[in-house]
Order: structure tokens, then sequence, then C-alpha cells
């Protein structure tokens, strides 16, 4: 794929996510990086944590591989939202994770942002509406509105010339 180099208009936006759009004929696509510097600080406290499982008891440990690869795939995944001629595809990698999906062109409807509060921050994600006029969340848990509502142009300009 050969990497756009992004105005400094839309980089501007993007903040402090992760964001690279990649464009060619026929196929278009943005990758979003999960990590944060939080999931650092996580990952950087398992390795103390895992040389103290000995002792533990067997419930813990559960919880500690759970928790483990929730931190390591926030760390290390990254979303692929890619148009083509016909199709949307949705990846999540490269740690297995929920949510891969493809969606034909013909069955959007439309694309939003939905804000969502939580304690002390708002987060949103992208959807999409589908023929069947359902809902799918197809980018979660971005902190900036700014990159949500510009993702959501790419979005719409990319499938505008296949609507």
């Amino acid at each position: 794929m050969i990497r756009r180099s992004i105005t400094k208009e839309i980089s501007a936006l993007f903040g402090f996510q992760d964001v690279t759009i990649l464009e060619r004929a026929g196929k278009k696509a943005f990758i979003l990086n999960w990590a944060r510097p939080e999931y650092w600080i996580m990952l950087s406290l398992l390795l103390p944590t895992a040389l103290s499982l000995r002792a533990s008891s067997p419930q813990f440990v559960l919880f500690f591989l759970f928790f483990s690869y929730f931190i390591v795939a926030a760390v290390f995944n990254r979303t692929v939202i890619e148009v083509t001629e016909d199709t949307l595809f949705v990846k999540h990698g490269p740690l297995p994770w929920l949510g891969n999906r493809s969606i034909p062109i013909h069955r959007i409807k439309s694309v939003y942002a939905e804000h969502m509060q939580h304690s002390r921050r708002t987060i949103h994600n992208i959807r999409l509406v589908s023929g069947d006029e359902k809902g799918l969340t197809v980018v979660y848990n971005l902190y900036d509105e700014e990159t949500a509502f510009s993702l959501v142009k790419l979005i719409e300009r990319w499938l505008s010339p296949a609507t």
C-alpha cells in the first residue's frame, strides 16, 4: 500500500491518536492504533505480578490471564477500516479480537459518531447504520471528538462514490 501524507489540518485534528491513512486505486484504509500511555503502564506492572503467581489461587490466575490478554491486546492491537469498491472491512489485530466484519457498501445507509459520557471523559464511537436499520460500531473508544468527526467524514467521502 502507498502511504499518503496527511494534510496539516487533518493531522492536527488527530492530536494524540495514532491514525495512519492509506490510499490507492480501488482501496482505501485507515489504521487506528489502540495503545495509550495508561496501557503501557499497566503492561509494565504485569511482569512483577506474574512472578508472584506461584502461590496464588486458580481463580486469581484465571483472572490475571484474562486481564493480561486484554492489556497486551490493548497495547499491540490496531483497528483497520478498509474500503474497497464494494465492501467495508473492519479488522482488529494482530491478536484475535471480537468485531471483525465485512459489510457490503450498498447496505450502509449512514455513518455517525456516537458520544458516551463516562465518569471523567467522553468517549466517541464510530457507528454505521446498515440496510436493516441495525447500528454497528466499527471504532470504539476515541477520546478526541475531532478525531471521531474527521474519521466519520473520511469514511463518508470514501463511501460516496459507491453510494
